[in-house]
């Protein structure tokens, strides 16, 4: 018998493992295309979906099970229902309660397909979303899988139904209450203390009580943002947490809570008003942490070994404390100054094109130009610098930018070719770069917002500049006033 080669056998070993992990994965389509959804994952690990963990499915958040091949249905709002296609049938696995409008508002009505549910179907539902309240719709919580159903609230219930959260089931484990009310004193959110909780989401912006959340011991995933804490002490008692985010709740100075979750792995307090990160320290599974746009002026002394990112842009971090937790944490990647963080997204740009707008879901960009010459690549990256502003914000404007730069990657393994999008930044008001890359806007120095404006010029792009020449001319006839 001849031998076979160990490097032969080693491949073979390795395709079959691949080819097993990849039919334990789930997949997802959205009538009939492709999908690739949030996940919120009661391990920390969005990047492997499991049993147990959330899906976001057009706005539904539904809870995974066996069903690793997903392909769901969906209905037109005015049926309000989203289905699992099995075995060339269909299943109801979400509903939403909600309004609905025909084209140009022509008209309009309640779908409440809740309502036209068996008690059998009602238990069978992996997500509910409710956006407005139909009289009666409290009495149909009880049907519900309170170990699968995840429930989602867009609007606050009527005044005189306040209590209605303690009618859900007492064993609830998935919760979403995502709306904007400061009314939350007409709201009964006792029952929370009551329910067996492993997701919450709960973004309102009124203040809460966290005390009454606290009996939740088995929390994953706890969102909080945007509202005004009251005793965030009672938060440590959620050690099993692995998910904390408390973005923009601008109220909240301390952490010290946070010492005794051992098993999380992702911390959120963008704007937030922290200014000490040292109870961070002793977390032995903590990876990421934004801290962007907050007073943050202290970090953990000690070695984190689990850490990847550190965002602390646009805080009273110094460049001798950011140096000195570099040299303890070397495998962190520390995001601090704008220009480090810009040069370090563009690393190994080989290609550039510029678009008159972002595409739309994915689409292609209708492109002014490209560029792949290296040497005026080189020269463009060179002649990028922002100013280094210890604040961070955006106006209120929507615009994405126009023109849009796009920065790819692209390289050739032996007949195939990979292209890595690195960055992307948008012109706004044809003077400041947005970008989803960045915390905030950033503003370009005068020297290279000049080179910029003048480079696309060069390349047929002359509006930008031509605007930028006709608002220096008006400033100095304004001073000659």
């Amino acid at each position: 018998m001849k031998a076979v080669p160990v490097t032969m056998l080693v491949l073979f070993l390795a395709a079959i493992a691949a080819q097993g992990a990849e039919k334990s994965k789930y997949t997802f389509t959205l009538n009939g295309d492709p999908v690739y959804p949030d996940i919120i994952s009661l391990d920390g690990d969005d990047d492997n979906p499991k049993a147990g963990d959330l899906v976001n499915i057009d706005g539904h958040l539904l809870t995974l099970g066996k069903h690793k091949k997903c392909d769901f249905i969906k209905t037109d709002r005015k049926d309000g229902r989203l289905c699992l296609l099995e075995n060339g049938k269909k299943r109801v696995v979400g509903v939403r309660v909600g309004r609905w409008f025909a084209p140009e508002g022509r008209e309009w009505g309640t779908s409440n397909p809740l309502a036209k549910l068996s008690a059998a179907e009602v238990k069978g539902l992996w997500g509910l979303v409710i956006e407005v309240w139909p009289e009666g719709i409290e009495k149909r919580f009880s049907q519900i899988d309170p170990l699968r159903t995840c429930v989602t609230v867009r609007k606050p219930p009527p005044f005189k139904r306040g209590d209605v959260y303690s009618k859900l089931p007492t064993k609830l484990r998935y919760l979403n209450v995502n709306y904007s009310s400061t009314a939350l004193s007409e709201i009964d959110y006792t029952p929370l203390g009551q329910f067996d909780l492993r997701v919450l989401v709960l973004r309102t912006s009124g203040s809460l009580d966290t005390r009454l959340i606290s009996k939740n011991k088995h929390l994953r995933h706890l969102n909080l943002s945007g509202g005004g804490l009251a005793n965030t002490n009672a938060l440590a008692s959620l050690t099993e947490l692995r998910e904390l985010d408390l973005s923009f709740c601008m109220k909240l100075k301390n952490i010290e809570f946070v010492r005794g979750m051992k098993q999380l792995e992702w911390l959120d307090l963008w704007y937030s008003g922290v200014t000490d990160l040292s109870p961070l320290g002793g977390l032995p599974k903590l990876q990421r942490v934004n801290a962007y746009i907050t007073p943050v002026s202290k970090l953990p002394m000690q070695r984190m070994p689990a850490l990847l990112e550190l965002q602390v842009m646009c805080t009273k971090l110094d460049a001798k404390a950011v140096q000195a937790f570099r040299k303890t944490n070397p495998k962190c990647r520390v995001k601090h100054k704008w220009n480090e963080e810009l040069q370090a997204n563009l690393k190994g740009v080989n290609r550039i094109s510029v678009s008159p707008q972002s595409p739309d879901d994915g689409g292609k960009a209708e492109q002014y130009f490209t560029i792949t010459d290296a040497k005026e690549i080189k020269a463009f990256l060179s002649n990028l610098r922002l100013v280094e502003l210890p604040f961070g914000g955006r106006c209120e404007c929507n615009r994405r930018g126009n023109p849009i730069f796009y920065f790819y990657k692209d390289s050739e393994f032996l007949v195939s070719k990979d292209t890595e999008l690195l960055m992307s930044f948008g012109l706004v008001h044809d003077s400041t770069l947005r970008s989803n890359y960045l915390p905030s806007d950033a503003f370009f120095t005068e020297e290279s917002l000049d080179y910029l404006l003048t480079w696309l010029a060069a390349h047929g792009v002359k509006r930008p500049l031509q605007i930028s020449l006709k608002k220096k001319k008006e400033r100095e006839l304004e001073k000659k006033k």
